[in-house]
């Protein structure tokens, strides 16, 4: 790699809104990510993880699944708990939502708080807007050692 973002090769969550089911759109925006996927992270979702998961076999990308454990948490905990493990396994976050759901919300969150870089894609209807987060640098821990 010459150092440029698309050269950058991460460990990545696809995730977004359930609602969002055109595969053909959903692929060309994933196929936009600035770095390069080397596996994908799916929490099973309907939507755009299951999408996510059809792009990477495509691609020949391989899929780590974390499907949610309603039976052991329950609803909704076991998808909050979900999204944390994600985060906290992956290296960068793709987000295709419609700015508006819980779950994806929350997945953005924890994916910030473990300063993964992230991609957020927002579609509302015809309008899609685009934003790369600022990868935040990972705080020191207290005692001055990671």
């Amino acid at each position: 790699s010459t150092g440029t973002t698309r050269g950058t090769r991460m460990r990545t969550v696809i995730a977004g809104s359930r609602d969002i089911t055109d595969t053909d759109r959903v692929c060309l925006l994933l196929d936009e990510c600035p770095w390069t996927v080397t596996t994908v992270l799916s929490g099973k979702a309907p939507g755009v993880d299951t999408i996510g998961e059809h792009w990477a076999d495509t691609k020949g990308v391989p899929v780590d699944p974390y499907p949610p454990d309603t039976t052991r948490y329950g609803v909704p905990v076991a998808f909050f708990i979900r999204n944390q493990v994600m985060a906290e396994n992956a290296e960068a976050l793709m987000l295709v939502w419609d700015g508006n759901s819980k779950g994806s919300r929350d997945m953005l969150e924890r994916a910030k708080r473990q300063c993964l870089r992230i991609y957020e894609v927002i579609l509302q209807g015809s309008v899609v807007r685009k934003i790369q987060h600022p990868r935040a640098a990972k705080p020191k821990s207290l005692w001055g050692f990671e």
